[in-house]
C-alpha cells in the first residue's frame, strides 16, 4: 500500500510484457490520424482573440493556435458550424471559477489538441470543463489535452453528450470524473491517463463505445457502464489502487477483455476487481490481483452479482480474498478455462 504513484506509472511497460500470466495482450491503440483542414491560422493570446478567430472562421475552415497562457472570464463556445483546429503552443487555459472552459454545440469538424486546462479555480462541484454536445453528431477529436485540478476536486473533465467523440492521449488529474458520457454513442476513448479522481475514471451511459488502453489510478470506480450503456467494448485498460470497483457493469451485451486490475487504495468494505450486474456480458482474458478487504474475505477478483447468461472465460484471479463468485441472483453463468486461486 506504500507504493508511490510514480512507481505505479513507471511499471506500465512491465505490465504490458506480462501476457504469459494469462493477462491478455495489452496493445495500445495508435493515435487516430486526423486530417487537418485547409484554412487560415490565427495565433491568439487572449479570450477576446479566440472569440474573434471563431467569428472570422464562421462556417469555413481555420486553425486557432493559443500562443500563451490565457485566464478565462467566460466560456469558449463553438457554435457556428465551421471546421476548426484549436491547439496550444505550450499554452495553458485557466478556467474561471464558475464557467466551462470549452462548450461545443455546432461544428462540422473539430480537433482540440495540445492544450493544458487549469481547473484549480473552479468553485462549481458539477461543472463540465469541456462539454461536447454537437447537434449533428459530427466527429469531435480531443487529443493530448491535460485537465488538472487540485485537492478541492471540482468538475468533470470531459462531458460527452453526442455521438462520434474521440478522446485520446489525454491526462486528467484531481477532477471528480475524468470522462463522463451522459448521452451518445460510438465514443472512442483510448490511451488516456486518469489519476486521483474522487468518483469515476470513465463513466458510460451510452452504447457502442470503445474504451481501450487507458491507465486509471486512485479513483472510486475505474470504469462504470451504467444501466443504458450496452454493447460497449472495454479492453486492455490498466486500473490500480481503486477505492471500490475496478470495473462495474450494470448493463447488457458488453465485452470486457484483457484488462489488468490490481490493488485497492482503501481496503474497507467490499472491494471488487470486476463486478457484473447485467446480462449477456462477456468477461474474457482479464487479470485481477490483490483485491483484499478488511474485514477479510469480502474482496473479490470477479463477482457476477446478478443478471443472466454472462460468460466468464480465460481470466486470471490471484492473491484476492476470493477469486470468483457467482451470486444466487445470477443465472446461467458460463464459467470455463479460468485460473482462480
Amino acid at each position: 500500500m506504500a507504493t508511490s504513484k510514480g512507481t505505479v506509472l513507471g511499471i506500465i511497460a512491465l505490465i504490458i510484457g506480462m501476457s504469459g500470466l494469462g493477462l491478455g495482450v495489452f496493445t495500445f491503440l495508435k493515435p487516430q490520424v486526423i486530417e487537418e483542414p485547409l484554412g487560415i491560422e490565427y495565433p491568439v493570446s487572449s479570450e477576446k482573440e479566440i472569440n474573434e478567430a471563431l467569428d472570422a472562421i464562421g462556417t469555413g475552415y481555420g486553425i486557432i493556435t493559443i500562443t500563451n497562457t490565457i485566464t478565462l472570464n467566460g466560456t469558449i463556445t463553438i457554435d457556428s458550424g465551421g471546421n476548426y483546429i484549436i491547439q496550444g503552443a505550450g499554452a495553458i487555459i485557466k478556467c474561471a471559477s464558475n464557467q466551462r472552459a470549452i462548450y461545443i454545440t455546432n461544428s462540422t469538424s473539430l480537433t482540440i489538441q495540445n492544450i493544458k486546462i487549469d481547473a484549480t479555480a473552479l468553485t462549481e462541484l458539477s461543472l463540465n470543463i469541456i462539454q461536447i454536445e454537437e447537434a449533428n453528431d459530427n466527429h469531435i477529436y480531443v487529443k493530448n489535452v491535460q485537465i488538472f485540478g487540485d485537492d478541492n476536486i471540482m468538475g468533470f473533465g470531459i462531458s460527452i453528450n453526442s455521438d462520434n467523440v474521440w478522446v485520446s492521449e489525454c491526462y486528467f488529474y484531481k477532477v471528480r470524473t475524468g470522462i463522463w458520457q451522459s448521452t451518445g454513442e460510438k465514443a472512442h476513448i483510448s490511451d488516456n491517463i486518469i489519476d486521483d479522481c474522487s468518483e469515476f475514471g470513465i463513466r458510460l451511459e451510452g452504447s457502442n463505445n470503445f474504451i481501450d488502453g487507458n491507465l486509471i489510478t486512485y479513483v472510486f470506480i475505474g470504469i462504470f457502464a451504467d444501466y443504458n450503456a450496452h454493447y460497449n467494448s472495454i479492453s486492455n485498460n490498466i486500473i490500480y489502487f481503486f477505492r471500490w470497483h475496478g470495473i462495474r457493469i450494470i448493463s447488457e451485451n458488453n465485452t470486457i477483455v484483457g484488462n489488468y486490475i490490481k490493488d485497492v487504495q482503501l481496503n474497507t468494505g467490499t472491494m471488487q476487481g470486476i463486478v457484473i450486474d447485467g446480462s449477456y456480458n462477456t468477461i474474457n482474458g482479464n487479470g485481477c490481483y490483490n483485491i483484499k478487504s478488511t474485514p477479510i474475505d469480502i474482496g473479490f477478483g470477479i463477482n457476477i452479482m446478478g443478471g443472466a447468461n454472462n460468460t466468464v472465460v480465460g481470466n486470471t484471479c490471484l492473491f484476492n480474498d476470493n477469486p470468483f463468485l457467482a451470486s444466487g441472483s445470477a443465472t446461467n453463468t458460463y464459467v470455463s478455462g479460468n485460473q482462480f486461486y
